[in-house]
């Protein structure tokens, strides 16, 4: 048969095979969502957003609620003037996960001059077992009421880097590499001011 000697039909097999193992709710099929996902975190860097497009929390934006990992509840408002990176995240999202290494990275250098927050949605035993998992020591928070409309997300990884001053420079949606050198000159700029 001539049709099983073609070229193409093997790479139109190996095609769908593919699509099938993204496609089809599975460990193999979440574990390569997350190895493209990867992918794509060496390749993206996040850049700061230009002065045109940088939006302003107000001092009602920070008032925001939050609770952390121990049950404490905090206020955005007890960060302000500090420089803080905001990152929506899931346990179940593969551009999550991928990110979350160069994340821990930067964490580890830069937790002692800057605000982490870590925010999910998902139940607490949950992200203690991924946490523990994959030897994450990111701060975690839960919202405990609605986020402010310039810092609300629906899409995931969405990660916000604001200023000391409250103005939002970076507004990152999907997957990056946190712990490249751009990003790095971009928080030691803003970390002497």
């Amino acid at each position: 048969m001539k049709i099983f000697k073609s070229k193409e039909f093997y790479k139109n097999l190996a095609f769908v095979a593919f699509l099938a193992i993204v496609l089809i709710p599975n460990p193999v099929g979440k574990e390569l969502k997350v190895l493209v996902s990867k992918l794509r975190v060496m390749v993206l860097n996040p850049s700061v957003e230009s002065t045109d497009n940088q939006k302003q929390l107000s001092k009602f934006d920070y008032e925001w609620k939050l609770v952390d990992a121990n049950g404490k509840q905090v206020e955005l408002s007890d960060f302000s003037g500090k420089v803080i990176l905001l990152n929506y995240w899931a346990t179940w999202c593969p551009p999550c996960v991928a990110e979350m290494p160069s994340l821990q990275k930067l964490y580890n250098d830069y937790q002692d001059k800057m605000v982490f927050i870590f925010l999910t949605n998902d139940d607490k035993p949950k992200v203690d077992a991924f946490m523990k998992k994959r030897d994450l020591t990111l701060p975690v928070y839960f919202q405990h009421s609605k986020a402010p409309a310039k810092l609300f997300t629906s899409s995931l990884p969405t990660t916000y880097l604001i200023d000391q001053n409250g103005k939002i420079l970076i507004e990152e949606v999907g997957a990056s590499d946190w712990n490249g050198t751009s990003m790095r000159d971009i928080l030691d700029k803003l970390l002497v001011e």
